[in-house]
């Protein structure tokens, strides 16, 4: 899962608050840990960056990798993400937020073939599908994409998760996880019919 805010004016604060916590000014807004989920490897990854004037767009990642698969080259202990600073850190901004975007990727273990009649040479690396409901509400992207040899489904729900009056709890990515599970399972039972 990745997520995606935009903070309005607070790139100084963002600074100042992860140098406080002992994070060099000079060196790129990305911090990470690994953890374990049922066994698995998995890391956390948070990034920051300035978008334009004094605003600060804001990058976090749940991804089922080892940590130096996701951020490679990079020394555990000068980017070490603490979870208690993590949990600080939503809070704070959490003010100036509106909502956050979301994007889900899962191992799809099938190609474009499955999915579309293609001539004999071509050699498709990305297809995106714009979802409409029966309202013609556009509900998600989803996009097939190569990654190396094999294929990821991304999906990107329409619409965005409120954070502005929740507190940062055990139960903050609740909706987002369920949403993933959900995601997950129909991406599985999916039948496609060729294009």
């Amino acid at each position: 899962m990745h997520f995606s805010l935009h903070v309005s004016g607070a790139l100084r604060t963002i600074n100042a608050f992860w140098e406080e916590r002992g994070h060099d000014p000079n060196t790129e807004g990305l911090l990470f840990a690994g953890y374990s989920r049922k066994g698995k490897p998995h890391t956390v990854w948070l990034q920051w960056r300035r978008s334009h004037d004094d605003c600060c767009d804001v990058f976090l990642g749940l991804e089922a990798r080892r940590p130096s698969e996701v951020c490679p080259k990079r020394s555990g202990d000068r980017y070490r993400l603490r979870e208690t600073d993590l949990l600080d850190f939503i809070n704070m901004i959490r003010r100036d937020v509106t909502g956050v975007q979301a994007r889900y990727a899962f191992p799809w273990d099938k190609n474009l073939e499955g999915l579309i009649r293609l001539p004999g040479r071509a050699r498709p690396t990305s297809l995106t599908l714009e979802v409409y409901d029966e309202k013609q509400q556009r509900v998600m992207d989803v996009t097939y994409e190569r990654q190396g040899a094999s294929w990821l489904a991304i999906v990107v729900p329409a619409g965005f998760f409120k954070i502005a009056d929740e507190p940062v709890s055990d139960t903050f990515f609740k909706v987002p996880y369920d949403t993933a599970c959900l995601l997950a399972t129909s991406l599985r039972q999916k039948r496609l019919e060729p294009l």
